[in-house]
């Protein structure tokens, strides 16, 4: 059995793959919605920093209260 395959063979497979795998991206995968309060900068290790910036405060915040 032969399994070798041409240039403009391989050259096929990838362009029928490729385009497959992008198709099916765009038709799968949810569109970001861009508004005038997008903020291209963030991301989601600030969002885990901020989290645990609010954690921390919510634990000083009942701490004070329970010195006082």
């Amino acid at each position: 059995m032969d399994s070798t395959y041409s240039t403009q063979e391989l050259d096929q497979l990838r362009e029928f793959f490729t385009s497959t795998i992008v198709e099916t991206a765009n038709q799968t995968i949810p569109k970001s919605k861009v508004s005038t309060n997008s903020k291209p900068w963030w991301n989601e290790d600030l969002k885990a920093l901020r989290k645990e910036i609010q954690r921390l405060n919510r634990l000083a915040k009942a701490l004070e209260y329970t010195l006082f």
